[in-house]
């Protein structure tokens, strides 16, 4: 076993792949050939005759293990039994599937659940302390982990400590049973839970590939390797990205002296834009220059990496003016909106419609029903109802239909209730017998296109528990559509595992990347944040094979830049209205003269 601060043996790529130990760790750059090595792994126990059933991989994100399984199929005829999953994916199925409440599956909270059993455990706790308005962060969520356990669901942030246990308790399914080889993506990218459940899954041999400094929690003997020779795309390319990623030019200028590049080398261009409004329109236009410019790309070979969903709709409406058509995988949940604000319409109001309809049984059902478009949720409301049923010893249903028949029932908030209690009522008896596409204009009747995706190829058949399932995990996983036929737009913490012929990130500006952070928040966690997003940004553009565009824009109106958070140096009156004047992204200035200078965007799609 090497011993800290040694420097780590240099192999090359199929020496790597064949490496056989307890626990192999293989360590590079961005744009080293990784991925590719950790596929040839897998090919190569496949070579060896190890079954196919006994190999489990784990990637960071969905999109990622797609894309890593298209690979693997590619190379090998036996690859299509091999098990790949996301880290997520994974821990939800170990998690989720076994009977926990009424010999019910416990299942993952949704967004618009977590919101909910959140802010009813604040107003408990709050009433608890005599009104003491601050309650920490801590006992809030754990309050809202015991609410949502006695409703069968596991939050979000417990998935993978759930599957570790039911993977100690020999709870898990089958699929655990026969993990004899794990093989991981972008360990580094894996949250602590996703790590130690991976180490605790691989029974014979762990391989993992990842960026420097990979650490484990057991002390087994390992390899360390930095790859050499699988080094894809553009050497102009990597070089900005480690400049930005280092906040040091050095590397770009030994790169060039070393003639790495051309020094005429334009695979990273910088544009920008005099308006927001001039790049969210004139984004296709770059689109259609890169793909004349390379005639060997397909749409699919171009992603556009966006800060937000209000740009990836603009832009992907942009792109259909010139006959060309986008698909979003967001790190966005359409349920997560807050429901305090929401409308009866929209994404989170269909979701309560439909959830009331299939768990007609379950009482945050009815909760949610009861709160959505509240300022505050009828959090007291139903705290109160719930101390009524506790002193009267009423399981829920018995309560509510109690609360509905007497009018004599007298508590804070009763009337409230029992007018919402009458209405949801009505609503379920008119409607719980619906399916498929008439099911689904019931509970959407505004036809909300995030509500709308994630239902895509409804069945007729289908029940609104059927369909509830299928929304919950079409919320959370957010993937591209199959068809090649389509640019790829998503958020750079999707792009794991990915890569492109070009990349175009887009609202690189101060505010937008990186996000601005609450001001009032501890400088460390500031810094923190940034570095965190900083890294995203890296990640994003060391996708990009041939050409790498980052676009920015000089202003935006006031009240705009002030809601999406926009940094300014200064505001002026034009034509009877308040601009902000923006900064670009602090990211490009890290990069030092490894970045080339700005032109403007029209003139980029001039020269195509």
């Amino acid at each position: 076993m090497q011993n800290e601060g040694t420097v780590p043996m240099i192999v090359s790529c199929e020496q790597a792949s064949r490496l056989s130990g307890r626990c192999v760790k293989i360590e590079g750059h961005r744009g080293d050939g990784k991925t590719e090595t950790a596929v040839r792994h897998v090919v190569e126990l496949l070579n060896n005759r190890v079954s196919p059933f006994d190999i489990l991989v784990v990637t960071a994100t969905d999109e990622a293990a797609t894309s890593f399984a298209n690979r693997l199929t590619a190379m090998s005829k036996e690859a299509g039994n091999v098990r790949v999953y996301s880290a997520f994916s994974l821990a939800a199925l170990l998690a989720c599937g076994v009977p926990c409440v009424a010999d019910k599956p416990m299942a993952i909270a949704t967004a618009a659940q977590c919101n909910f059993l959140l802010i009813d455990a604040l107003t408990v706790l709050r009433e608890s302390e005599s009104g003491v308005f601050e309650v920490s962060e801590e006992a809030a969520t754990e309050l809202a982990s015991k609410m949502a356990r006695a409703s069968g669901l596991v939050l979000p942030d417990e998935v993978y400590e759930c599957a570790s246990e039911r993977l100690d308790a020999r709870l898990a399914p089958k699929i655990a049973q026969s993990a004899e080889y794990v093989i991981v993506d972008d360990w580094d990218l894996l949250c602590p839970g996703a790590r130690r459940l991976c180490e605790k899954l691989a029974r014979q041999h762990l391989f993992v590939v990842g960026g420097s400094g990979i650490q484990f929690s057991f002390n087994d003997e390992c390899v360390r390797a930095f790859l050499d020779e699988l080094r894809d795309g553009s050497s102009r390319i990597r070089s900005f990205v480690r400049c930005v990623d280092e906040g040091d030019c050095l590397s770009y200028d030994n790169a060039l002296r070393a003639r790495a590049f051309a020094p005429d080398d334009r695979s990273v261009r910088i544009v920008k834009w005099r308006t927001v409004q001039a790049e969210l329109e004139g984004v296709a236009s770059l689109v259609r220059t890169i793909l004349d410019r390379h005639p060997d790309f397909s749409l699919s070979d171009v992603c556009i990496v966006v800060p937000n969903l209000a740009w990836a709709r603009a832009i992907r409406a942009s792109l259909r003016v010139l006959k060309m058509e986008g698909t979003e995988s967001l790190e966005v949940d359409p349920l997560a909106a807050d429901p305090r604000k929401a409308p009866a319409v929209g994404a989170l109001g269909a979701y309560v419609r439909l959830n009331l309809l299939a768990h007609p049984e379950s009482s945050l059902s009815w909760r949610m029903w009861l709160g959505l478009g509240h300022r505050d949720l009828a959090a007291h409301a139903w705290l109160e109802f719930s101390r009524w049923r506790a002193a009267e010893k009423l399981d829920f249903e018995a309560a509510r239909e109690h609360l509905c028949s007497d009018q004599n029932i007298f508590f804070d908030g009763a009337d409230k209730l029992r007018a919402s209690f009458v209405e949801a009522e009505a609503f379920v008896r008119r409607s719980n017998m619906l399916r498929g596409l008439s099911l689904l204009s019931c509970v959407c009747p505004d036809g909300d296109v995030a509500f709308m995706k994630m239902t895509l190829g409804v069945d007729e058949r289908e029940d609104a528990a059927t369909l509830c399932a299928r929304v919950s995990a079409n919320a959370r996983f957010q993937r591209f559509d199959d068809a090649p036929g389509f640019v790829r737009i998503c958020s750079a913490s999707h792009m794991a595992g990915l890569k492109f012929g070009a990349v175009i990130i887009v609202g690189a500006v101060d505010g937008l990347l990186p996000v601005s952070c609450d001001e009032e928040a501890p400088s460390t966690t500031i810094c923190a944040e940034s570095e965190r997003q900083c890294t995203l940004f890296c990640d994003a553009a060391a996708k990009a094979n041939s050409e790498l565009v980052i676009s920015l824009f000089q202003k935006a109106p006031e009240e705009m830049a002030l809601d999406f958070g926009m940094r300014f140096v200064r505001t002026k009156q034009e034509n009877g209205r308040c601009v902000a004047m923006l900064r670009p992204s602090p990211f490009i200035g890290r990069a030092g003269n490894a970045a080339p200078g700005a032109e403007s965007a029209e003139q980029f799609i001039a020269l195509r």
